[in-house]
């Protein structure tokens, strides 16, 4: 009788346990290999891309908020130390170097990031076309403000952007956080 009690009891917790996983609301910040490519159809033709530089870069809310409204314009325009002080990585695009590039998730940035306190991840793009053309946050095409916490991204931690003439495009579905 109480080897019965105590499997059930048993079977109680462990439930509890996985419900509560599975409802977790407790986000965690996770580290990414993030994929950048051109899309190929940018370079061709009249006016099209001959050169773009992509700038990666993990900020804690605080910092997050100051950076979502800096002019992208003056961030990549010349003598700008905003972007000569940035913990950043720095990907360079041009005709004959249009290959993808890529942030691995165990690269050395990503602890200082984190480290840091980093929730969201910058993905910057020196598009020369919008130059001028400076929005606030994620409605400016040449930045991607990406959350950090691991409930929103596949397993595999794989995160694909590409660059196009019109901005940045994320190519993985971000997950909507789960209810509960």
């Amino acid at each position: 009788m109480k080897l019965g009690r105590m499997a059930a009891m048993c079977v109680g917790l462990l439930s509890m346990a996985i419900s509560a996983v599975g409802c977790s609301t407790t986000p965690r910040m996770g580290r990414y290999t993030v994929n950048v490519s051109v899309d190929q159809a940018s370079w061709a033709g009249v006016g099209g891309v001959d050169a773009v530089s992509v700038d990666l870069i993990a900020l804690n809310t605080q910092d997050g908020e100051i950076w979502s409204n800096y002019p992208l314009s003056a961030y990549f325009g010349t003598g700008d130390t905003t972007r000569a002080d940035a913990d950043k990585v720095t990907f360079e695009f041009t005709r004959d170097n249009a290959g993808a590039k890529a942030l691995a998730g165990t690269d050395e940035h990503w602890d200082r990031w984190l480290k840091r306190g980093a929730q969201q991840l910058f993905i910057l793009a020196d598009l020369r076309e919008l130059r001028g053309q400076d929005k606030p946050g994620a409605t400016d095409p040449r930045r991607l403000i990406l959350p950090l916490d691991t409930r929103h991204w596949p397993a595999n931690r794989t995160l694909d952007v590409s660059i196009q003439r019109s901005g940045l495009r994320l190519d993985t579905a971000q997950k909507p956080l789960p209810e509960g």
